[in-house]
């Protein structure tokens, strides 16, 4: 799925809980703005919700930072990750009961590894804020 600048992409009929999640991500343009990300929404109340009225994001900047950020509150985890936007970003969620760990490029290791007990189920969306962006390999499994 090729996304062109502010983009929200929802699984609509289906609410998920525990699962974990695999993507390949990469940001198409370099506007050298941080504003501009691409990533997934997790666990949101109302399939019409944005990240800013439900749920947890995750997303991956320009800069190679990524962050899990919950509405109302702010990033809640960061991590630099030093990857060049233009290439591929193999990303990796786990969902389990409130935890939320993200792996990136087969790192056995979590990068973000955050606990928020706030959603329980919910759905999900892709979504992208001013970038260009390819989300491709997308697999969720229930655990």
């Amino acid at each position: 799925l090729d996304t062109n600048g502010s983009c929200l992409a929802t699984i609509t009929g289906r609410q998920f809980e525990n699962a974990t999640i695999k993507l390949k991500l990469k940001i198409l343009n370099d506007y050298e703005d941080n504003q501009n990300w691409a990533g997934i929404l997790l666990r949101k109340t109302n399939a019409t919700d944005d990240f800013i009225n439900s749920g947890i994001l995750f997303y991956y900047r320009n800069n190679g930072q990524i962050c899990l950020y919950k509405h109302g509150v702010g990033d809640l985890q960061t991590c630099d990750t030093g990857i060049i936007p233009n290439k591929f970003v193999d990303v990796k969620i786990v969902m389990n009961g409130g935890n939320y760990k993200v792996y990136i490029n087969g790192s056995k290791t979590a990068s973000l590894d955050v606990t928020d007990t706030t959603y329980t189920s919910g759905f999900i969306s892709l979504r992208t804020n001013a970038s260009n962006s390819r989300f491709d390999n997308i697999v969720i499994t229930p655990l």
